[in-house]
């Protein structure tokens, strides 16, 4: 390994003590035996469905076999498009990643932009962090994507706790009310070999958003 390699690891391993000792304290919501409210979750679809023009503001911790680290996440979606900005700590410094599910362009904290179809494989060489990016826009918003197989545990109030979808697991343990919308506050997304905390410290809707019909805590 390079010596200006070891260097930038020296802040993601002085991380990973914290972010593993902060994870294990952490427990991931129980998933309720009793079936969840199907009828309120019917209506909770179809307005998340609606949302397309939203950002967010937040932190994300991830963990893989290898190492650990944490950054910043602002999130900006408009109908199919995306602008998704990371900035991690000294060393790892920022990657944005702009488009749709078709075609992206990314850039990291060096200046350097290349388009890619494939955004996940190139969010992964630069962060080590592999994720489906067109589904996690649908995730972020406690919905399955669509167009893909999954498997959905919901609470009393119609509201998702767990999804299993295209080899993740995807676990919601807090919501908080925006604009009439009951949206996740803190979720964690895990596959085989890596788990991804976001908690989410703010939502903007814009152009407002329509009102659910049974809005319960």
């Amino acid at each position: 390994m390079s010596m200006d390699r070891r260097r930038r690891l020296i802040p993601v391993l002085l991380l990973l003590g914290m972010i593993l000792a902060t994870a294990a304290c952490q427990r991931l919501p129980v998933v309720p035996e009793e079936p969840g409210d199907e009828q309120a979750w019917a209506e909770r679809q179809v307005v998340l469905a609606g949302l397309d023009d939203w950002e967010l503001q937040g932190r994300v911790a991830v963990m893989t076999a290898d190492e650990g680290w944490s950054a910043s996440l602002q999130w900006r979606q408009e109908g199919p498009t995306m602008d998704f900005l990371i900035r991690g700590p000294a060393g790892m410094g920022a990657t944005r990643v702009v488009g749709d599910e078709h075609w992206m362009v990314v850039e990291n904290s060096r200046g350097d932009r290349w388009g890619s179809p494939d955004p996940g494989a190139e969010l992964e060489a630069e962060t080590g962090w592999r994720v489906p990016l067109d589904k996690l826009r649908w995730w972020m918003l406690g919905l399955p994507a669509p167009e893909s197989d999954s498997e959905t545990a919901l609470d009393g109030e119609g509201r998702l706790v767990r999804l299993r979808q295209a080899g993740w697991e995807i676990y919601y343990e807090d919501y908080e009310p925006h604009n009439g919308v009951l949206l996740p506050g803190r979720i964690t997304v895990r596959s085989e070999d890596v788990r991804v905390r976001i908690a989410i410290r703010e939502w903007v809707l814009h152009g407002g958003a329509p009102a659910l019909v049974s809005q319960r805590h």
